[in-house]
Order: structure tokens, then sequence, then C-alpha cells
């Protein structure tokens, strides 16, 4: 069985963030406040809803909250500590935005108002954590001086270590002509390291490339 004679060569690597999102408060149905003591035969608006955990770069982010008012009353969303990188929609209740770089966005709050009383979700943080992209050289030899004619793809080793056998984590990539591909779920302030060994119907896996490595920012 032939060995691969060309070790892969990891081109470069590039951050992209990721949002992870997590509830300070259990529960999704939110708190009510009055505005106004008048208000006691006015019908409490309900607001509800779990925003999504986590999301790519380059893909929107979005939460919609459910509302209603039993009264029928006209429902108005408001947001407290809006992330930089979002918009929001007092019609809706909508959030949305594509962020660009990595950060913490605390105490987010959305409200719904019926004029005269306010219901807010529980507050909630969103984090943007890091990713890497990955880019590779496909190899072409077996180690005997033979084409490479039966690549069927490649995994990809990473972790913390700079040891690439102490590399535990690992994405299989099923096509041989694929060289390049996107890590997520990276804590920030951690350096990773990534190696890449490609696969053969002959040959099994071949040999790790050297690690290349990243500091999430």
């Amino acid at each position: 069985m032939p060995a691969y004679k060309d070790q892969i060569k990891i081109l470069n690597i590039s951050l992209i963030p990721l949002i992870c999102l997590t509830l300070s408060a259990c529960g999704s149905a939110g708190s009510s406040t009055s505005s106004s003591s008048s208000a006691k035969a006015n019908s409490v608006p309900m607001i509800t809803g779990t925003p999504d955990n986590n999301i790519s770069e380059n893909r929107t982010y979005s939460f919609i909250p459910f509302a209603s008012d039993s009264d029928q009353d006209a429902l108005v969303f408001s947001i407290t500590n809006k992330p930089s990188w979002a918009t929001f929609n007092t019609a809706t209740g909508q959030l949305t935005g594509t962020p660009k770089t990595t950060g913490v966005y605390s105490n987010v709050v959305i409200s719904v108002s019926d004029g005269t009383v306010t219901s807010s979700l529980p507050e909630f943080t969103i984090n943007v954590l890091g990713s890497a992209v990955l880019n590779w050289s496909r190899p072409t030899l077996n180690t005997d001086g033979t084409t490479l004619t039966d690549l069927t793809g490649y995994i990809i080793y990473y972790g913390t270590s700079s040891n690439a056998s102490e590399l535990t984590n690992s994405i299989t990539i099923s096509n041989g002509d694929t060289t390049t591909a996107t890590i997520e779920d990276l804590s920030t302030g951690t350096t990773y390291y990534f190696a890449v060994a490609s696969e053969s119907k002959s040959g099994g896996v071949g040999k790790k490339s050297n690690p290349a490595s990243k500091t999430i920012n």
C-alpha cells in the first residue's frame, strides 16, 4: 500500500467570528412593568422567545420575539444595549445583523409596550467568538513517485497543542477536490494549532502536515 510523498502545506488561516448567545435568566417569558398606575384594567402585553445560540460571520443573525395583547392594542418594540453591528425593528421586534469582529455584548433587553404597560424578555449576552479558515495544497504524488489518483478527502486535526500528534479534535472532509475548510467555536484569547492529512482508497490516511497556528483575538 503506497503512502503519500507530498506533505500538505497549509497556505493561510483567517479569522471568522462566530456568535454564541447565552441567556442570563431562565425561561423565555418576559417580565412586565406599568408606566401608569391608572392602567389597572389594561391587559399586560406578553412577549416570549429564545434567541439563537450561535452564527458564523457573513451569515445574517436574526431573532424575532413573539408578542401578543389580549386587548388588541397596537404594540411597539424597543431594545436596550443593542449591539453596534445590529439593527432593530420597532414594529416587529426583529434584531438582525452581521458581526465582523469578536466581542461580548451584555445586558441586551428587548421589550414590548401597548402604550401603557411594558413587558420585557430576560436580558441576554451575545458573545462573538472566533473561527479559522484553513487553505492547503492538494497532494499529487505517492511516496514511490507514482501519481496519486484515488484521493478521497482529508482529515483536519486541531487543538491547543503545538505537537501534531496531540491534536485530538478532528473534522473529516469527504472530497478530494476541497482545499479549504472553516473551523468554528474557537475561544477568544486562545492559540489553536491545525494540521491536515489526506486520505485515499489505496493508502488510507497520509502523514499530517506541519502544524499552522492562529491566536483568536
